[in-house]
């Protein structure tokens, strides 16, 4: 019950992604804007609902599911969404019925991602997205932080991946990959600064400054090594052929 992700967000924040929304102006862009709006979205590892809330505002037939059943409660209380409490496969969400499935820091957490990930196919029509977002391993974060980097955050994340095992683990169940960005969080940024360690070299110790942290996370995505790596795929309007024994 007191795990971040679970809670909604502050109120100031809320008011201020509205005001955004109803402006045009959307923050926290990324490539699952690539996807036009309008069908089945279904946010898997929905946490408090936040996002699934976020993308009903802008055009998406919006709904989450979640392990926890605390979780759960929260998203059907805070947002009035339709959450499923549970894990894909699931009876409630019958294969080829979802346009877009979202899975935000969620790999990361399971024991078997291409068994979840296999699960996410059959539940997508033909020619529908995947979005997937989860800790770089290969980012300048942990090149720089070691252990001290906040997103390594065990005993909760029990795998990492690069962009390139993202990538191939996303491939390797059948989806045609998209595109494939990193993502700099200057708040992910600051909390490695701040652990025990965080300082051991003077990049560290510098990102302990608020002007510092957010320059280090700017350049870290721009050259491509940012705290978080995002993948876009679709999975293809037909089944691939079968080759021969």
């Amino acid at each position: 019950a007191d795990y971040a992700p679970y809670q909604p967000p502050k109120r100031r924040g809320r008011l201020l992604r509205r005001l955004r929304e109803r402006l045009g102006v959307r923050g926290e862009r990324s490539l699952v804007d690539r996807v036009p709006p309008g069908g089945v979205l279904l946010d898997y590892g929905c946490g408090s609902g936040w996002f699934a809330a976020r993308m009903r505002g802008r055009g998406w037939d919006a709904r989450g599911m979640d392990f926890s059943a605390h979780a759960a409660a929260a998203a059907r209380r805070n947002f009035g969404l339709e959450v499923v409490h549970g894990a894909l496969p699931h009876p409630a969400v019958r294969p080829g019925t979802v346009d877009l499935l979202t899975l935000r820091a969620v790999l990361e957490h399971v024991h078997d991602p291409r068994r979840l990930l296999a699960a996410v196919f059959d539940a997508l029509k033909p020619g529908g997205h995947v979005y997937v977002s989860v800790p770089n391993l290969a980012g300048w974060g942990y090149r720089v932080f070691g252990t001290s980097w906040f997103p390594l955050d065990p005993p909760r994340h029990l795998l990492h991946f690069t962009p390139d095992t993202l990538r191939r683990a996303v491939a390797g169940c059948g989806f045609v990959v998209e595109a494939v960005t990193t993502i700099g969080h200057a708040k992910w940024v600051g909390y490695s600064a701040a652990k025990p360690g965080g300082g051991a070299k003077w990049v560290g110790r510098a990102c302990r400054l608020r002007p510092a942290r957010s320059l280090f996370a700017r350049a870290a995505q721009w050259a491509g090594r940012g705290d978080d790596v995002a993948l876009l795929a679709r999975k293809p309007d037909a089944a691939p052929l079968r080759r021969a024994a």
